[in-house]
Formats: structure tokens, sequence, C-alpha cells
């Protein structure tokens, strides 16, 4: 992949996200439960895609544009399922959400980390090839 392709692959990353951020809210107007759930299970979705799927640019731009764009409308999600859940105490609970969120992602690197260290990778990823 040329620094051309990534530079452009990661221009539609920060496009999508702002689409996905735009259609979470449309989406939380007719129910904020689907779009709990529909939203991280399509990031999973790509996720896999991207692991999985023997894919060429093309399709790896396709797939991280989807994981985007489901990926912008989760924290959008969520603050709004908190500030409904717990209207009184909405700063507190965001701010739980946050450290949750933060605690996820530290566990979530070491025990990637720990798998990439011990060589269990699945297939070296498509942007590390030439």
């Amino acid at each position: 992949m040329s620094v051309d392709d990534l530079a452009l692959i990661l221009l539609g990353f920060g496009v999508a996200n702002s689409v996905g951020t735009l259609l979470a809210g449309c989406l939380m107007e007719r129910s904020l439960k689907v779009t709990l759930v529909i939203m991280p299970a399509l990031v999973g979705v790509a996720a896999l895609g991207m692991l999985l799927l023997p894919v060429g640019v093309g399709g790896l731009s396709i797939l991280v544009a989807l994981w985007c764009v489901t990926f912008g409308g989760v924290p959008v999600a969520w603050s709004s399922g908190v500030a409904r859940a717990v209207p009184d105490q909405a700063e507190s609970a965001g701010g739980m959400v946050v450290a949750a969120l933060q605690s996820s992602i530290a566990a979530g690197a070491a025990l990637g980390g720990l798998v990439f260290r011990l060589g269990a990778s699945l297939r070296p990823s498509p942007l590390l090839r030439r």
C-alpha cells in the first residue's frame, strides 16, 4: 500500500466517522436500543472482515469506511443512553462510561500485545504487505 493510498483511507476514515455521528442521531430518534445494538455489531463485522477476508486496498477501504461509520455512532448512542437512563446523574454516569471505555481499551491493548508477542496472530495485516 502506498503512502497516497493510506492518506486517502485516513481521509475517508474522518469523513465516515462524521457521517456515522450524524447517522447515529437519526437512528436514535427512531430507537435508541436498536442503535445501541446495531452500531457495535457492525463495528465487529467490519473488524472481522478486515481480519479474515482476503481483500485488496479497495475492499479494505470499504471495510474501514463501514467500521468508521458505525464506530462514529457508538459514543453518541452510549452518551445519549446514559443521559436518558439517569437524567439526574448524567454527568457522573458519563464519567463512569468514559472510565469503562478507557479500561476496556487498556485491557484490549494489553491482551493484543500479549497475543502478538506470543506470535498467535492469524495472518499478517494487509497494510503490512508490500
